[in-house]
């Protein structure tokens, strides 16, 4: 066998290259740009070595936004960078004329060069990301909603933020926002207008919704009018109860050996449950208790789901059957009980074989054997 040796070469050659990498890096690793038409902009940049040896590395433009030949390296993109040192750079921004408007996206790099001939390495390479943001003409307003989950006896509380990607002031943000079930609005409130929005600004507007909306799957929609130019945007919000739900667990077990019991449960609160575990009671038909079993504490996040765990040894005299079994999960002081029923089998491939089938393979063996004695006094005649 030669994979012990295999092995050790493979080692060896991963142990070579982990001492030949550089650690090299990049600042600023974001930049973020305003675009004006025909300006020209110079920037200094690091690369940075962390390694233990000198290295050299070679600067690059990636060529897939329209935006990116308004970048220019040095003349010299070749750079020797010391160890546990770093090696200034200045690229120049030039802006065209025009410009596609939005977000545009451009990744600077250094690309690490391979070491010594002989030498086993790698080439690492690390990325800088330009932003360049241009503005939409006239009046463009971008909106993120959010809102966190929320309790059945708390408002919706939400925040929008707007930012102006416009070339044009807004003069006038007149807001709303609604909570919606399937069928209806349950919950709305209005905004107080913001006023004289500048291109590029960013503002947050704060709502809280008061409803008594009962637990569920809602929908928030926001809506905005920004000097007559309209903007909905909606999203999923939950409300919810201080509660968990058993969502399932394991039913069936077998006689004889040490079974896996499983229970997965939700938490239906806003808020983290720090501590919870379940309490199990197994009883015979007469109502007396034979199994009882916990898990270990556990906690989880807010409409998070979580699986508590422990295990039940089952002793093979136990009859198969059905068992009415209580769940008591017990949560951050609180208590709930759920009433199931669970089955107890005999292990798959171990049921007893029926006597007559036993007599077939005794019989059956009985006649090979004379059988194999007949051929044998035969031969011995002959």
């Amino acid at each position: 066998m030669r994979i012990v040796p295999k092995i050790i070469l493979v080692l060896y050659v991963m142990l070579l290259i982990s001492f030949s990498v550089q650690a090299i890096g990049i600042s600023p690793g974001v930049i973020k740009l305003d675009y004006k038409a025909g300006e020209e902009i110079d920037l200094n940049l690091f690369v940075l070595n962390k390694g233990s040896e000198d290295t050299s590395i070679t600067l690059y433009v990636k060529q897939d936004d329209s935006l990116a030949s308004s970048i220019t390296l040095p003349s010299d993109t070749l750079l020797y960078v010391p160890a546990e040192g770093r090696k200034e750079f200045t690229i120049k921004v030039r802006f065209p004329d025009s410009a596609i408007p939005g977000s545009h996206h451009i990744y600077l790099g250094a690309l690490e060069n391979k070491g010594s001939a002989g030498m086993i390495s790698t080439r690492t390479a690390i990325e800088s990301l330009v932003i360049i943001e241009v503005p939409y003409p006239g009046k463009y307003l971008e909106a993120e909603l959010y809102a966190p989950p929320s309790n059945t006896e708390q408002p919706v509380d939400a925040t929008l933020k707007v930012i102006h990607k416009g070339s044009d002031p807004i003069l006038s943000l007149v807001s709303s926002i609604s909570l919606q079930d399937t069928s209806s609005i349950v919950g709305t409130v209005n905004a107080a207008p913001e006023l004289n929005i500048n291109p590029g600004e960013e503002r947050i507007i704060s709502y809280s919704i008061p409803t008594t909306a009962p637990t569920g799957d809602y929908t928030l929609t926001s809506f905005l009018d920004y000097d007559g130019n309209l903007l909905n945007i909606s999203i999923p919000v939950k409300r919810g109860v201080f509660s968990v739900q058993i969502l399932e667990f394991t039913s069936k077990f077998q006689l004889g050996k040490i079974n896996r019991f499983n229970i997965k449960v939700e938490n239906q609160w806003n808020q983290k449950i720090e501590k919870i575990n379940a309490e199990i009671h197994v009883f015979n038909n007469q109502g007396e208790t034979i199994a009882r079993l916990t898990t270990p504490e556990s906690s989880f996040n807010p409409f998070g789901s979580t699986t508590l765990e422990t295990f039940w040894d089952i002793d093979a005299l136990l009859p198969e059957g059905q068992y009415t079994t209580d769940i008591t999960i017990h949560y951050d002081g609180n208590t709930q009980t759920k009433r199931v029923a669970l089955f107890v089998e005999k292990e798959p491939g171990k049921k007893k074989v029926a006597l007559p089938m036993i007599l077939i393979i005794i019989l059956a063996i009985a006649v090979i054997i004379t059988l194999i004695n007949i051929i044998i006094l035969i031969k011995k005649k002959v």
